[in-house]
């Protein structure tokens, strides 16, 4: 069987969402107003916060998603490092990376 990788991060994020929970993991998404900003998000980290906090009995993770190409921006990377260094889980996971997303979220069962 082949599986078509997604075509947009949208369709990237609906792959995820449904394993994680599939996997048990309870999700969160913030969406987004424009490009940029976060829906009702204040503060320092709001631009750059992860497209998912993933969360079960072992553990809580942050994930961006990304399409395969596409790099983080300045502000990613910002929040990227403070949740890091505040000892988080932190992936970018592209569509290529799907084997290894699977792999994490069935680890954490």
């Amino acid at each position: 069987m082949t599986t078509l990788l997604p075509q947009n991060e949208t369709e990237w994020q609906k792959v995820v969402t449904k394993a994680a929970v599939q996997l048990g993991w309870e999700w969160l998404h913030i969406g987004r107003v424009g490009k940029h900003r976060a829906n009702g998000a204040k503060g320092t980290l709001g631009t750059g916060w992860p497209d998912l906090v993933l969360v079960n009995q072992s553990g809580l993770m942050f994930v961006e998603l990304k399409m395969d190409g596409e790099q983080l921006s300045e502000q990613q990377k910002h929040v990227r490092s403070c949740l890091l260094y505040a000892g988080a889980e932190y992936h970018v996971w592209r569509p290529s990376d799907l084997a290894q997303a699977l792999d994490r979220l069935a680890a954490g069962r």
